[in-house]
């Protein structure tokens, strides 16, 4: 969904003029990604979401999809939970996003058993790493 496609009502705006700033952006963000009532639900728990909506919600909470282009190279990365799904046309730029992982403190393992997940994962190269902690940024100097 597109902001602009939001349908908001009076007494949402309502609502949503009384958010502060930081809040706001939140708001616009969770509508146009989560859909309005699930955005509305987060402000006022007295609304009601459906069930349905609900269980997708808490299924995916942890979830992270990227795609990513550079010249003729694309690159998916999933994040679905403590794993990272990266799946990509050049082996080299895997490796680069690892080590940026590696450099900023993720600590990770190659998890060998994970599979591609279809429709997503549909380049050639897949590589799929299980977030096993965090440390601080390694700095070089």
């Amino acid at each position: 969904m597109e902001i602009a496609n939001l349908n908001i009502k009076e007494q949402e705006f309502g609502m949503f003029l009384n958010l502060r700033p930081k809040d706001k952006i939140e708001f616009l963000y969770d509508a146009s990604s989560n859909g309005l009532d699930l955005a509305l639900s987060k402000i006022n728990p007295q609304i009601p979401i459906s069930p349905a909506k609900q269980i997708v919600n808490d299924l995916f909470q942890d979830t992270v999809y990227e795609e990513m282009i550079y010249g003729d190279d694309k690159l998916n990365v999933l994040i679905l939970h403590r794993s990272i799904h990266i799946n990509s046309s050049s082996l080299s730029w895997i490796r680069r996003i690892i080590l940026k992982l590696w450099m900023d403190g993720h600590i990770v393992l190659r998890n060998l058993v994970a599979k591609k997940i279809p429709g997503i994962d549909k380049y050639r190269y897949y590589r799929c790493y299980d977030i096993i902690g965090t440390v601080p940024p390694i700095c070089l100097s």
